[in-house]
C-alpha cells in the first residue's frame, strides 16, 4: 500500500473539517435544548436525559446527509451504534 499524497492528505481534512463544521450548529443547539453538556454527551453515561440527546442528535445529523460513520466519528461512537 502507497502512502498518501499530500493532495489526498489535505482533501480528507478538509472533509473532516467540513463534517466537523456542519455538525456544530446541531449538536450544540440539541444539547442546549435538552440540558445536557458536551462532556456529558462524550461521556459513558447512560442516565435517559443524556442517552436521549445523543439518540436526538444522531437522527439529526442523519437527516442531514451524514453517514453513520461520520456520525460515530463525531461522538466518538462506534458506526453499529449509530445504526441501532
Amino acid at each position: 500500500m502507497k502512502p498518501l499524497t499530500t493532495a489526498e492528505i489535505a482533501a480528507c481534512k478538509a472533509v473532516a473539517t467540513s463534517a466537523h463544521t456542519r455538525a456544530r450548529p446541531v449538536i450544540v443547539a440539541i444539547l442546549k435544548e435538552c440540558s445536557v453538556t458536551i462532556a456529558e454527551l462524550a461521556s459513558d453515561i447512560r442516565a435517559d436525559r443524556i442517552a436521549n440527546a445523543r439518540q436526538i442528535i444522531m437522527a439529526a445529523l442523519y437527516d442531514r446527509g451524514f453517514s453513520t460513520i461520520e456520525i460515530g466519528r463525531l461522538l466518538g461512537r462506534d458506526p453499529s451504534t449509530v445504526n441501532h
